[in-house]
């Protein structure tokens, strides 16, 4: 799950929705992990832990198996797919790091067989100040798909 609901109204049921099945949990951006731990009834904690000085720390919430920052790491990601799908040898350290981008690549190159990506178009208000837009991470999402399907991933992608 990425960027947060057009509607605040949906949340709730985005969240639902997103919960339902026996599937990996991850969520991207802190609004959108704001918004979850609201839903679910829990809170974000978040690592202080930097493994990557260029990857935001991840954070944690109850009943979610991966909870990272959003655009940069989403970047960093996209960066990961596009070396993974290259001829370039990858050192069996590339999934060894413990940072959110390379810990959400090992569980959508390696684990994955099915990808469903739950992308709010909602303007984040936590963004206003900053050259980032929706447009931005729904190319972002976009350009992940095209790769993970590349990968022979099965992807989903469900606007809200």
């Amino acid at each position: 799950m990425i960027p947060p609901p057009v509607n605040k109204d949906m949340d709730e049921a985005v969240v639902n929705e997103f919960m339902s099945g026996d599937t990996k949990k991850v969520v991207c951006g802190g609004t959108s992990s704001q918004i979850v731990a609201r839903c679910l009834k829990t809170e974000v904690r978040t690592a202080f832990e930097f493994p990557d000085k260029d990857v935001p720390p991840i954070g944690y919430i109850d009943g979610i198996d991966l909870t990272t920052e959003g655009v940069l790491t989403m970047r960093r990601l996209l960066t990961l797919s596009q070396e993974y799908l290259s001829e370039k040898d990858l050192h069996p350290k590339f999934f060894a790091k413990r940072d959110g981008a390379s810990l959400l690549a090992d569980m959508l190159f390696e684990k994955a067989t099915h990808v469903n990506f739950f992308v709010g178009q909602g303007v984040n208000a936590a963004h206003q100040e900053l050259p980032i837009d929706i447009t931005m991470k729904l190319k972002l999402v976009e350009s992940l798909t095209k790769n993970l399907e590349k990968m022979g991933k099965t992807v989903s992608v469900k606007y809200n």
